[in-house]
């Protein structure tokens, strides 16, 4: 099992992980993964698609999640124990042969899309992932920060493990620099990482006005704080 140490479950939640994999033989089984509080509200992920397509005449990487940000309650009846494209390692269950016949996860992938790889090398593989929809599990992000994460949240989704991780996938899985998918990638882990910014900007904004937050963040904070990343965490190791 991986679960992330954000994660807070349901009752039930790893026996029908177990049970999927049992019954399906599958290699891989991802749960319903909501995010936010309240718990078990707005759906992250439900399944989903990971695949390398052609498109004009060019290798594109697909990533979509299923029923993403819709209400759980809203879509539960609409889903069902199925063959998928794609985990997540908010919370996964993988067969352990997995790793006996593809080795262990790559770990020049740094930052991210190390939940693609490895989808995609399963399902290069001929094994199969499925979707349990009654296994039901919430991931909580920051903010809230404790100060003694603050350091290592900036190296964990800093510029140059960023870049780095994705310059590798994109070797790897022999896509374009300008793959369309990637693209939003990056954008969103600046964005991800530029949350630890969050109390400033909202301090300004209730002083004066969202708009002054907004103007602040994207355009004084964000920028400096790409600039002082890339400077501090630049060739650190993990």
């Amino acid at each position: 099992m991986f679960v992330d140490n954000d994660v807070l479950v349901t009752p039930g939640w790893l026996e029908a992980l177990v049970a999927c994999a049992d019954e399906t033989g599958a290699w891989l089984v991802g749960p319903t993964s909501c995010i936010g509080e309240p718990t078990a509200t707005l759906v992250h992920m439900a399944g989903g698609q990971a695949k390398i397509a052609v498109k004009d005449g060019r290798r594109v990487l697909v990533d979509e999640h299923g029923f993403e940000n819709r209400r759980l309650d809203a879509v539960r009846s609409q889903m069902h124990r199925k063959p998928t494209g794609l985990i997540e390692f908010h919370t996964a269950l993988v067969r352990r042969e997995v790793f006996d016949r593809l080795g262990p996860l790559d770990e020049a992938l740094r930052s991210t899309r190390e939940h693609i790889d490895l989808s995609l090398a399963v399902q290069q593989a001929g094994g199969e992932i499925w979707f349990e929809p009654a296994s039901v599990v919430t991931y909580v992000p920051p903010p809230p920060f404790r100060w003694f994460d603050v350091p290592y949240f900036l190296v964990r989704w800093s510029e140059a493990w960023n870049t780095a991780s994705l310059q590798h996938f994109r070797k790897k899985w022999e896509l374009g620099d300008d793959d369309p998918a990637l693209l939003v990638q990056n954008e969103w882990l600046r964005r991800h990482r530029h949350i630890i910014l969050a109390p400033l900007t909202s301090l300004v904004s209730r002083l004066f006005g969202e708009a002054w937050g907004e103007r602040l963040l994207r355009r004084v904070l964000a920028p400096a704080e790409v600039l002082v990343n890339r400077l501090a965490v630049s060739g650190r190791k993990r």
